[in-house]
């Protein structure tokens, strides 16, 4: 009896993970007790809405919110919600007909208004976080103009004619598809907003399109979703995943107790650990992802380093191999040029190899060995856990071995951030000394520009002349002084200045124009087309009735006056030397997938020659996942780190449910 017993015990647990695998085969759910569940690792988040550009993202695009168009597993863009795009030839006027199957988890229908309040909502001038930079709301018509409180709501160029029909007007030509995947692209419900304000994102009011919505949520802690049973698309066998936030070092740890089901690989020692571990090995996994890590002149305004010599013996004098292999060991890939090396795209480009006799002749060229002028590195922390703070000491003694005379100066990741993202415009002389930071570029999204991997950072930030550099920095102080004041002037005679000022930036952008070859370019000079802007700020204000609205109004004109400036001074003669590549940008962001390779080995190349950001390495995104998972998709654009969209993520139940 007791071995008949044993007998249909075990056939009887077979035939319920027969039964399970059956289930789930067919896209159904088991009871409570028999759910897939996937516990991953994630990044620090302090909601889910859509308007900050910050770690969520992987999660608000194809996870728990879906849009026009989306991932696919391969990382293609493709048609989500959009069944039908149309298009003019000028790429200036966009129809999409929506999928009229698809709805919300509550069972109400998506429709056209739902996507057209949501960007509203993104490009709205009381979101003063919302990143226009990282949305296609950057191109469409107006929308600058609305979040800057120059225009009104009703001009943008969004609108649903019908509610199955979104209708996107841009301000230039530009294929939007590849950035409809992104957070700001996404949908929202409206009735959820109406009720809930900000608070729509909170689990136990949140009602999505995508095929997963969250259930549980703890800021920089978990973040809890399960399947959205009224998904109408493709979604693979796991019920529930556990995202588990931060515990960076931690991760291995808790991948070997079981509370997590991937973990990654961010730092050396845990590589060496992986490698010496026979299980762990086994179930290693990797990618390499679209960017670099590697450093760039600082945002700072001081005349040492804008001597090309200087930051080309700065590289010269670095040996990436020795980087690659003895300080990360391993764990990267070395790279000349902003992407992985086996990047097809860039191949051929031209690169400086080490060579630090060559570096030592610069540097006497220069002057630079007479006069040895501190030069700084501004680091991260030794223990930094990417690694930064290791490679920061490393190129200090490579560069001390030619004769820089380098300082490391280490700061908190805050201010770093404004040395190596900020404009560097701050007063005093802590933003002029010469110096480097670490810095990475991502590919962000699919998309022709971001095949630059921030290269183009290059002109947009760096390679101005010197004395041009000085003057933006002296008009970012001037606005910074104004907007911190919070109170300007508002009289006749302080409009009649502005006039004075408005008249003379609108003859500079004529003869800017007059001399301007290419179209796409004269396009980027008008728009967003900041004098209109002040013309109708200044028409407004001196209408107002009230001092307080008056004032308020002339500062709103004089910082527009200061945009203004700021970008024709960048198109005029003062920065003639960077026209040519200012214009090749220009050609690249209207460019499609046939032409786009050329443009950006193009202007990679020059970048690389001109030596202000200099790539060291690619990373592999090295993880362990339990053998049960499989079709996981990772963000190797962002580097956040993580898996995402997780509606491909798949599971051999059978083993799942043998090993659990």
């Amino acid at each position: 009896m007791a071995f008949f017993a044993r007998i249909t015990k075990k056939s009887a647990r077979a035939a319920c993970v027969f039964a399970l695998f059956a289930l789930f085969g067919c896209g159904q759910n088991a009871d409570e007790a028999g759910k897939i569940v996937v516990r991953l690792p994630g990044t620090l988040m302090q909601g889910l809405s859509t308007i900050p550009w910050s770690p969520q993202v992987p999660y608000l695009e194809g996870t728990l919110l879906e849009g026009l168009y989306g991932y696919d597993r391969n990382l293609n863009v493709v048609p989500k919600i959009a069944v039908k795009t149309e298009f003019t030839p000028d790429l200036k006027h966009w129809v999409f007909k929506l999928d009229s199957s698809k709805v919300w988890s509550n069972g109400d229908p998506v429709v056209a208004e739902d996507f057209v309040q949501a960007w509203l909502a993104f490009c709205s001038p009381e979101e003063a976080t919302s990143p226009l930079w990282a949305s296609f709301l950057m191109y469409v018509k107006n929308a600058e103009e609305y979040k800057a409180g120059v225009a009104k709501a009703e001009e943008v160029g969004v609108g649903a004619p019908d509610s199955f029909t979104v209708v996107v007007d841009l301000r230039k030509s530009k294929d939007i598809r590849p950035m409809l995947v992104l957070p700001s692209a996404m949908p929202l419900h409206r009735r959820s907003q109406e009720i809930y304000g900000k608070n729509w994102w909170k689990p136990q009011n949140f009602v999505g399109n995508g095929p997963y919505v969250p259930v549980s949520f703890q800021p920089d802690d978990k973040l809890i979703v399960e399947k959205n049973p009224n998904y109408v698309g493709e979604c693979g066998t796991v019920d529930r995943f556990e995202i588990k936030a931060g515990g960076l070092m931690s991760q291995m740890q808790n991948y070997q107790s079981g509370a997590l089901d991937v973990a990654h690989v961010n730092n050396l020692g845990d590589y060496r650990y992986v490698l010496k571990h026979p299980d762990l090995r086994r179930n290693v996994r990797e990618q390499t992802e679209l960017g670099y890590n590697g450093y760039q002149i600082s945002r700072t305004v001081n005349p040492l380093l804008h001597d090309r010599r200087i930051r080309e013996a700065l590289e010269l004098a670095i040996d990436r191999n020795r980087i690659a292999d003895t300080v990360m060991g391993g764990r990267v890939v070395p790279t000349g040029w902003y992407g992985p090396p086996g990047d097809s795209m860039l191949a051929g480009l031209r690169v400086s190899e080490y060579n630090p006799d060559s570096a030592r002749r610069l540097l006497v060229e220069s002057g630079y060995s007479a006069t040895r002028p501190e030069i700084y590195m501004f680091a991260p922390p030794s223990n930094d856990y990417r690694g930064w703070g290791p490679v920061a000491e490393a190129l200090y003694a490579m560069w001390k071995e030619v004769g820089f005379n380098v300082v490391i100066q280490p700061y908190e990741e805050g201010i770093l951030n404004l040395y190596a993202w900020g404009t560097g415009f701050y007063p005093g002389p802590e933003h002029e000394r010469p110096g480097m930071t670490m810095y990475t570029g991502k590919m962000l999204w699919k998309d022709p520009t971001m095949m630059l991997r921030l290269a183009d950072h290059t002109w947009l930030f760096h390679n101005f002349p010197y004395g041009l550099k000085a003057r933006l920095k002296d008009l970012a102080l001037q606005a910074r002084q104004l907007k911190a004041e919070g109170h300007g002037r508002g009289s006749e005679d302080d409009w009649t200045v502005l006039d004075s000022i408005g008249d003379a930036l609108g003859k500079l952008r004529e003869r800017i124009l007059a001399n301007e070859p290419s179209q796409w370019m004269a396009e980027d000079i008008v728009e967003p087309d900041f004098l209109a802007q002040y013309a109708r700020v200044r028409a407004e204000g001196r209408a107002a009735t009230s001092m307080a609205a008056r004032d308020s109004a002339w500062i709103l004109a004089r910082t527009t006056l200061f945009d203004a400036e700021d970008k024709l001074l960048k198109y005029s003669d003062l920065n003639a030397e960077n026209l040519p590549f200012l214009r090749t940008l220009s050609e690249l962001e209207r460019a499609g997938e046939e032409n786009a390779p050329e443009l950006v080995r193009k202007v990679q190349q020059e970048a690389l020659d001109q030596a202000w950001i200099v790539p060291l390495y690619s990373e592999k995104l090295i993880y362990v996942a339990r053998p049960w998972l499989r079709g996981e998709v990772l963000n190797k654009f962002g580097g956040w780190l993580c898996v995402f969209n997780l509606q491909y993520v798949d599971v051999d139940a059978q083993a799942y449910f043998q090993q659990r």
